[in-house]
């Protein structure tokens, strides 16, 4: 129903705009036409982000060893994003970097509160316990941004990412994966590294390449 009603709309419509190429690419597939789309990426106001130092601030009030390096994932929970993934690659780097922590900030939507259900079991069921915390939704993002070591996105799909476009103006690497507007926004080896979606191993890799580099 939701793409019925998008396509009369977009139809009626002098212009479409999109916010990464790889949205306008599959528009057009879908049968949309080409020269009514103009791309318009995301932008945001960078003023308060990297402007602090990490004053350890968020390891304290969530309870984590200091200094201990954080991966985080900030984004909406929903199956969509594959956090599933980003547990499972946690899992591995648990064994090479004892003194990692792994923050899911954000929280899911009333149609997905059922998936961070699932989404703490399956953390539950692969031993990570206190290695990872569910911060739930957080208001101060770039205070956050200031204590993470690498910021993930292991989603399946995605348009254009806000949060990679926040964490790079907060000077954290980028870990994301290979599809939609990611590749438009993360510079390869630059500010982040891109790896396939639903790879766990592939992802573990990649951070601990981040991490190595620090």
């Amino acid at each position: 129903m939701k793409r019925r009603v998008q396509r009369v709309i977009c139809r009626l419509a002098d212009c479409i705009v999109a916010n990464a190429e790889a949205v306008k690419r599959w528009l057009v597939d879908e049968g949309y036409d080409e020269r009514r789309i103009t791309v318009i990426h995301n932008g945001i106001d960078a003023a308060p982000y990297g402007k602090t130092a990490a004053d350890g601030r968020l390891h304290q009030e969530l309870g984590l060893p200091p200094g201990a390096p954080l991966i985080a994932v900030l984004c909406r929970l929903s199956p969509i994003k594959g956090l599933e993934y980003f547990l499972e690659a946690a899992t591995t780097l648990a064994a090479s970097v004892p003194e990692a922590r792994f923050l899911i900030v954000g929280e899911a939507d009333a149609q997905d509160a059922e998936y961070r259900r699932r989404l703490e079991a399956y953390a539950d069921r692969l031993g990570l316990g206190r290695r990872v915390v569910f911060t739930g939704l957080r208001l101060d993002v770039p205070a956050v941004l200031d204590e993470v070591a690498v910021s993930v996105l292991p989603s399946l799909s995605e348009g254009l990412s806000n949060v990679l476009l926040e964490s790079m103006a907060a000077g954290v690497p980028v870990v994301a994966t290979r599809v939609g507007g990611n590749p438009e926004a993360v510079e390869e080896g630059v500010t982040g590294l891109l790896v396939p979606p639903r790879d766990a191993a592939g992802l573990a890799g990649a951070i601990a390449r981040v991490l190595e580099d620090r």
